[in-house]
């Protein structure tokens, strides 16, 4: 009787508007965007977001609830679903690629990134008209992929690579690649394809498609390392997937097709120079960074330098490229203001658990949530070193990295190779800095 009474007298209370009903939590990705209608206060999961006013930009996942307009809303933030669409047309010299990040519970759009933006190469042989497609990337977040390929309205060569991309997300490939991003030359790059259910042995053909300079790079063909004829078999159970690896030659972009039958994957890969090969190689068990390039106005308030942090590993099947990174800088205040990722190789992919046997799936998860990591910078005074992470001793029971004092305080457990390029990158831009702007 009572039990009753207490469901009626909720009831009742609920019809008045006197008790909140909680929501199934709104579904988020990592590097998507919620607008509100008010400024957004976060009430749990502070490390989880970055808030801009009345804007919100997931970082890492989990759940975060916010306050925004008198309004509270739980969302779960889970990793993106990342793809590659691409265009090749008479507009540039070489391919107009993206690589757009998609929310798989929503079917939305999150972000969107143009391999080659900011490579110097890449820039100049393409021109003043691909640097203005930057502005125009961020009008397709948060649309649906199906909405996208249906509206006649949205045109250019833009629209047709994000066209392309989302025509791949709704009708996804029978396999999946390593969203590799970034190569250096005379790296190569092997995308270990995987099918979910094998019942066969599947070779793929593997294409570069287009390419900037057109010899930027090639499918290997010829043996190197472990790879007979360049080609690289990885086994799933009793059946295996074989492919080519593709070499980078030249400083560019390259488009990369890997297909078996009527299903294709892309790959878009932005090529830097190798600076860990020349005039010495350097050890894959450190970490390194190298500025490309510099603000066109020193004098201006905000400074950005384009890094590469790159962790060395010069060996076929290796880490393919550096990571490649924006970093600005207040002039006035001599802090860091902005770490943005713009292409990275680095492994996520370790994630699946059919990779190394499942061996690494807490590292790729955690690489996943590198935004939240990157946002921890942000305010560390230029005029200093940012301090690596030092391995652990097995003996004290912990694996992985240590936070040492001046450095990031988010452990990266059993990834240090990866955050310690990232922080050797930046702080390659912080000596620059500290060159051009005098104290």
């Amino acid at each position: 009787m009572k039990t009753r009474i207490l469901s009626m007298l909720l009831a009742v209370l609920m019809l008045l508007g006197c008790v909140a009903v909680a929501e199934t939590p709104a579904a988020l990705v990592i590097n998507q965007r919620v607008v509100f209608d008010g400024d957004v206060k976060v009430i749990e999961g502070a490390d989880l977001v970055a808030v801009d006013g009345n804007v919100m930009l997931a970082l890492a996942a989990g759940q975060v609830t916010v306050e925004a307009a008198g309004q509270t809303q739980t969302y779960q933030i889970a990793p993106y679903t990342r793809l590659c669409g691409a265009v090749v047309n008479d507009a540039f010299p070489g391919p107009v690629a993206v690589w757009v990040d998609f929310n798989a519970v929503t079917g939305e759009i999150a972000y969107v990134e143009i391999a080659g933006m900011g490579n110097p190469v890449v820039m100049e042989g393409y021109g003043a008209d691909f640097a203005a497609l930057q502005a125009q990337k961020d009008a397709y977040c948060n649309l649906k992929a199906a909405d996208v390929i249906a509206d006649a309205a949205l045109t250019g060569v833009l629209a047709d690579a994000v066209k392309d991309a989302c025509a791949r997300f709704v009708n996804a490939a029978d396999f999946t690649i390593r969203p590799y991003q970034s190569m250096m030359v005379d790296r190569y790059v092997i995308n270990n394809p995987h099918y979910t259910e094998l019942t066969e042995n599947k070779v793929l053909a593997t294409t570069v498609v287009s390419a900037y300079p057109a010899d930027a790079a090639i499918v290997e063909t010829a043996d190197v390392g472990n790879y007979v004829a360049g080609q690289a078999t990885t086994a799933f159970g009793d059946f295996s997937v074989t492919h080519n690896a593709v070499k980078a030659q030249k400083a560019g972009i390259v488009l990369v097709s890997y297909a078996e039958g009527e299903n294709e994957v892309l790959c878009a890969l932005d090529i830097y120079d190798n600076f860990t090969l020349y005039p010495e190689v350097l050890s894959g068990s450190d970490s390194y960074g190298k500025v490309v390039t510099v603000p066109a106005d020193l004098n201006a308030e905000k400074l950005t330098y384009r890094v590469l942090g790159d962790k060395a590993m010069n060996f076929v099947g290796g880490t393919c490229g550096s990571t490649v990174i924006d970093v600005t800088f207040d002039r006035a205040t001599r802090t860091i203001v902005d770490v943005h990722i713009a292409a990275h190789s680095d492994s996520t992919y370790l994630s699946d658990n059919w990779e190394y046997g499942g061996g690494f799936v807490a590292v790729g998860e955690f690489l996943f949530d590198i935004n939240a990591f990157c946002n921890k910078m942000i305010g560390m005074s230029a005029d200093a070193p940012i301090t690596g992470y030092t391995l652990s001793s097995s003996k004290t029971g912990v694996v992985g990295g240590v936070v040492v004092d001046g450095g990031v305080d988010m452990v990266v457990t059993g990834a240090t190779r990866t955050p310690n390029a990232i922080i050797s990158g930046v702080n390659a831009a912080i000596a620059q800095f500290n060159t051009d702007v005098a104290k």
